[in-house]
Order: structure tokens, then sequence, then C-alpha cells
């Protein structure tokens, strides 16, 4: 879809590491995410542009508690361009 992604990401605890690191919240890998493309993004597409926001504030999360759901996400996540002249932004 042009104007926005899905993806899944899986958290995996190592108990040998538990203790040495602390793991990232879903909230500081989508913040990582966003930030990183927002700066090269301004640096290789609108070097001229002060204020290119790709991204809204927020994110919509779900905790996916089987494998019979993962794949029902995965098959809409692969099935949803299909739908991208129904949205209100298309073009």
């Amino acid at each position: 879809m042009p104007n926005h992604f899905h993806g899944v990401i899986i958290f995996k605890r190592n108990p040998h590491y538990a203790k040495a690191c602390k793991q990232a919240s879903l909230g500081q890998i989508i913040g990582a995410l966003k930030s990183k493309t927002n700066v090269l993004t301004r640096k290789n597409i609108f070097p001229d542009m002060k204020s290119v926001e790709l991204w809204q504030k927020s994110f919509y999360d779900r905790v996916i508690r089987s494998e019979v759901e993962l794949l029902k996400i995965r098959e809409y996540i692969q099935n949803n361009p299909l739908k991208w002249s129904l949205d209100e932004y298309y073009v």
C-alpha cells in the first residue's frame, strides 16, 4: 500500500542474556524505525525540504497469540495491496 505498511515483529527472549541486556520495547523499535526512515528520506529524497513528515504520531499494535492468528494476519498483509483502489486516498 502506498500510504501505510504492515509488519510483524517477533520478540524472542534469550535466557542467557536476560540479565545482561535490556530488551527494547515495541515503542522504542517503532520510534527508531520512524526516526531513521525520516532522516534517510529527508537526506536522499527531499534534501531541500526541512519538514517532511512520513509518519503519524502513533501506531496500531496487536499481540498475536497463536500460529493460526499469525497465518491469518500474514494472509491479510499479502492481500492488502489488492484493496488499494478502495482506499479513500486512492488517486
